[in-house]
């Protein structure tokens, strides 16, 4: 019997990947902390998503490099 693994991409995991890739085109050095700033969960509303404010992205390498 063959076990096939499929890997789930989940949505935070998308968004990772592509921040990842935003961070290594403006060498920025991804780290945990970047990583433990991205929320877990959002809503979606239309065709905006609400982000909790208080709780992602406070690094200050958020806005002081990424413009």
């Amino acid at each position: 019997m063959i076990n096939i693994i499929l890997e789930m991409s989940t949505p935070r995991m998308k968004l990772i990947e592509n921040l990842q890739s935003l961070c290594n085109q403006h060498n920025i050095t991804w780290d945990d902390q970047l990583s433990n700033d991205i929320p877990r969960k959002w809503r979606v509303h239309g065709d905006m998503l609400l982000l909790p404010s208080s709780r992602c992205f406070l690094d200050p390498r958020w806005t002081n490099s990424i413009r």
